[in-house]
């Protein structure tokens, strides 16, 4: 299954025109990625869980006027993860703070219909298998989970990007 937006001749440029050479046959890119990737979902679920708090107490606060708010929440996590991971940073705020990107198979940024799908497909094998589907990093190559072989993308090292 190919996500990928744009034909093999036109992955020098991405769709938003900056270069995507990026090698990734560097194993310095994928070097503790899996720790650092545990340790940024940790930090994005309590950025998470503190704005669903607040909706709360908002709801709460007026006295559930905005309560229409609720199944919205459901939402939030995908949205912000792929909102922020098809940005130009190519990372959550968890994953800039531990020096993570996410990019695309080629070495460009995912589309956001890539990244709705990537993070569709993670919070599900989370769900579905209690995170044991997580475990298939162990034994990639480029320490990947199923879900980003799937959608066509790979966690690197953004403090290594440059060292090639």
């Amino acid at each position: 299954m190919r996500l990928d937006p744009m034909p093999v001749e036109q992955h020098k440029n991405d769709d938003a025109g900056f270069q995507s050479a990026l090698s990734l046959d560097n194993p310095s890119l994928f070097e503790g990625t899996i720790g650092r990737r545990v340790a940024a979902y940790l930090i994005d679920a309590a950025i998470l869980l503190a704005i669903s708090g607040a909706v709360y107490v908002f709801v709460f606060i007026t006295l559930g006027l905005f309560a229409f708010l609720l199944p919205f929440l459901a939402l939030l996590p995908i949205a912000y993860h792929a909102f922020l991971v098809s940005s130009p940073t190519q990372a959550t705020i968890g994953q800039r703070i531990m020096g993570l990107k996410v990019v695309s198979n080629w070495g460009g940024r995912l589309t956001l219909v890539q990244a709705v799908i990537l993070f569709a497909l993670f919070y599900v094998t989370l769900a579905f298998t209690g995170g044991l589907l997580l475990l298939w990093a162990l034994f990639d190559d480029r320490s990947r989970c199923l879900h980003d072989i799937l959608t066509g993308s790979i966690v690197i090292r953004a403090d290594r990007q440059d060292v090639l």
